[in-house]
């Protein structure tokens, strides 16, 4: 299923769990494919007007929820190789 804005909660967080870090400027969270998406940093627009992302891979990605809530949480895990290494806060 793919999490946007939409269907998860204000103030949602992202991360990755074996690296213990946070990840920042997520867009959107595809836990069937184990892609997240994250705006590039510094933060560009291209020719089109869109805002330039990149994607992360994951082994697995899990929602985390109470109850029926929409998502507050998603733990990633198994990070993948690409080119683009996306900026990460440690978690306290």
């Amino acid at each position: 299923m793919i999490y946007d804005h939409r269907n998860v909660l204000i103030g949602c967080i992202v991360h990755d769990a074996e690296s213990r870090a946070r990840i920042d400027r997520v867009l959107s969270v595809d836990t069937d494919s184990g892609e997240v998406t994250v705006t590039s940093s510094p933060l560009r627009a291209l020719a089109n007007g869109q805002i330039a992302t990149e994607v992360i891979r994951f082994r697995s990605i899990r929602p985390i929820r109470k109850g029926n809530a929409p998502p507050h949480e998603f733990q990633c895990s198994g990070r993948g190789e690409t080119p683009f290494s996306a900026p990460t806060i440690p978690l306290s």
